[in-house]
């Protein structure tokens, strides 16, 4: 965001948040112009610009047993209660297909509303849960009452787009700012693994729209 304001100081850019039931739909009525989103996101109608693949970090509370480990491989969520946003996040199916593989409970009784709701919760020792890497490096730090900790064995991640409608008379400004977000990623977020080529995503950025 600040590199767009700083690049196009006359660009407004209005962020919203959506659950994701809504958003499909408000992306069709015109109500949004493109969406910032977890992949799959299916339609017909729609433009999937992939950007990165985001690694997931296990998340524990500050006093858990696990969190003075550094690292931790899968086999260690074994009997652990596990947290997560709910059924209609993408997130929900991921951590409910890995709670399922390696023998943890899923919490039953809570669904968590946000990313923040679902940090406050683990805080607390309600459980244990997988966050994303660019939510992890902005809001969990040192001295925070939550852990979260790399996954050694196996590659968790999510896959995230930016999505538009086909047809969009904006839909060169909309590759433009894929390849913006894309290039931003590379240089300062090393652990995630940018989609596309850098070069074409250079000659797209220094391309008029």
């Amino acid at each position: 965001m600040a590199r767009l304001h700083r690049q196009y100081p006359s660009l407004s850019l209005y962020v919203r948040e959506c659950q994701p039931e809504a958003q499909k739909r408000e992306l069709s009525e015109g109500r949004h112009d493109v969406l910032l989103t977890q992949i799959p996101f299916s339609g017909q109608d729609f433009v999937n610009e992939e950007l990165f693949h985001e690694p997931l970090y296990l998340a524990v509370a500050r006093d858990h047993p696990l969190a003075a480990r550094g690292r931790v491989t899968m086999k260690d969520i074994r009997d652990e209660t596990m947290l997560s946003l709910g059924m209609r996040f993408p997130l929900h199916a991921e951590v409910s297909r890995l709670a399922a593989s390696y023998g943890a409970r899923m919490q039953a009784d809570y669904e968590g509303t946000s990313l923040d709701a679902l940090r406050l919760m683990i805080g607390m020792g309600m459980g244990a849960s997988f966050l994303p890497a660019l939510y992890v490096f902005s809001e969990i730090r040192s001295g925070s009452d939550v852990v979260a900790l790399p996954v050694q064995g196996q590659r968790l991640e999510r896959r995230v787009a930016l999505t538009w409608r086909k047809g969009a008379g904006r839909a060169t400004a909309y590759r433009k700012l894929a390849a913006i977000i894309r290039e931003t990623v590379r240089r300062r977020f090393k652990e995630l693994t940018v989609t596309g080529n850098p070069d074409a995503d250079l000659a797209i950025i220094r391309g008029g729209v």
